[in-house]
This record gives C-alpha cells, structure tokens and sequence, in this order.
C-alpha cells in the first residue's frame, strides 16, 4: 500500500512537472517581431504618422532590434540564459530627433528593466523587471505569409502611418498578380504598374523598383507621392490579420497597411 502511494505521489510530481515546463517560456516563443502595445500597463498612444515601437528578437544570433518610437535601436541577449530569464546587452540607438520623444524615453526605460519575459496567451509576451512587475507588454507584429497570397486587389489603408484622407477622389488600391510578378493599381489619383519580386530564400523579403504612372494632376498629390515612395522603400510583408496585411521598410518601419 505504501508503495502505491509512493508511485502515485512520484507520478504527480512528474505531471506537474511537464506542466510548469509546458509553461515556462522559452527563446523560440520570443522570436521574430512584436509590437511594444504597452509600457507599465498603459497603451502607447501614437500620433498619426508615428512610428509604433517594435522589437525583434533573432534567437539564433543573439541579436535584438527594433525602433523605440524615434530611433532605430540594438542589443544582444544571452542565449544561454535559462528559460524565462532575459538581460538585454547595452542599447544602441541612432541619434535623430523627433517630434514625440516621450514615447521613446518611456521605451528605452522600460528596456533598461527588463530581466525575464513570459507568455501571456498565444500572441503576446510581458517583459518582466527584477520584482516580476510588467514593464511592457508585446504582442506578435505580424504573421508569415507565402507570396501566392499577395495576389488579388488590396485597397491601401495607410501610408507611412498616416490613414487615407476621406476627402480623396478616388480610394487608392494596389494589386498583386504573383504569377507574372506584376502590380498596379491607383494611387488615389493616377494609375501605376511595374513589377515585384520575392527573394528566393525569404518569402517574406520584397522589392519594387520604380513603378510606370499616368501623369494627371489631382488636388491631392501628397497621399500620390507617399504611397510612391512607400512602394519603393518597401523591403519585407507580413500578414497582420486575416484580410490585413503590412509593408515595411529596411528598418523595419511599416509603410504601408493594406486591405482586402
């Protein structure tokens, strides 16, 4: 009899065991890029045609990257830190000034807290300090997508995060044809066309060289010229949800939001 209890005792504390591991973050759920929504469990509130702050964590090199708001940031993580446990290395930042420096000091001082992270459902990460208090809570930036499902007509929601006036003549639209790797499409007040094309080992990376446009003149040429260099800065995609999708810049900047 005792040996039963033994067993069953030895039998529980396996179970509990695998379950506390089961729970335990590790690197590979903080890999790849995520949004910085809060900081001290406040949401972040960007102005129109700000930069949201991201992070982004290459767990196979160590190297952590991102944008704090303003300017372009670096560091490095310990990949043999156990489970849960996470010190960023110095950050390094570019130097620019922008209008809304609050939002990247709030940032950089919550990074500067940070000694452990942990799962809060499937798509968001808390960054943790010393006393296990939130300093800031991510959550995924976006989501892998195949090329074949650029294709279609995708109307443009935003440019460099500034939402498309109500006031344009003609809603601006982009479209995908991935056989032939072509686009085109209405900027709102001319036509354009050109082509794309997908690296071959990154389904995720993109360019677009200079696209062919009609030349008329429209009241409104800013939100033209906008979605023009959007398109020619755009480096990388990602789905965001479901009918949503986003391009980014070299920096990791989302230029352009689209959707179906």
């Amino acid at each position: 009899m005792k040996k039963a209890y033994t067993a069953a005792f030895l039998s529980l504390l396996v179970l509990c065991s695998c379950s506390t591991m089961k729970k335990t973050a590790t690197l590979s759920d903080i890999d790849g890029e995520w949004t910085i929504a809060k900081i001290n469990g406040q949401p972040l509130q960007i102005q129109d045609g700000g930069q949201q702050p991201f992070i982004g964590f290459d767990t196979n090199s160590g190297r952590i990257y991102g944008n704090s708001g303003c300017n372009r940031i670096i560091s490095s993580l310990d990949r043999q830190a156990k489970p849960g446990s996470i010190r960023f290395g110095h950050i390094g930042s570019t130097m620019m000034a922008c209008p809304d420096m609050e939002t990247e000091s709030k940032v950089l001082a919550a990074l500067s807290e940070v000694r452990s992270y942990k799962k809060e459902g499937k798509n968001a990460i808390s960054l943790r300090d010393s006393s296990s208090h939130t300093v800031a809570t991510l959550i995924k930036r976006f989501y892998p997508m195949t090329p074949d499902e650029l294709q279609g007509r995708w109307n443009v929601v935003s440019v460099f995060g500034l939402p498309i006036p109500e006031t344009a003549e003609t809603a601006p639209f982009l479209t995908f044809d991935t056989k032939e790797h072509r686009i085109g499409g209405n900027t709102g007040c001319n036509l354009l066309r050109g082509k794309f094309e997908i690296e071959d080992d990154s389904r995720l990376a993109i360019s677009i060289p200079p696209v062919a446009m009609t030349r008329m003149a429209c009241p409104d040429m800013e939100t033209e010229n906008n979605i023009v260099s959007a398109l020619s800065s755009a480096k990388t995609f990602g789905r965001l949800n479901s009918r949503r999708i986003a391009l980014y810049s070299a920096s990791g900047a989302e230029v352009l939001v689209l959707e179906l």
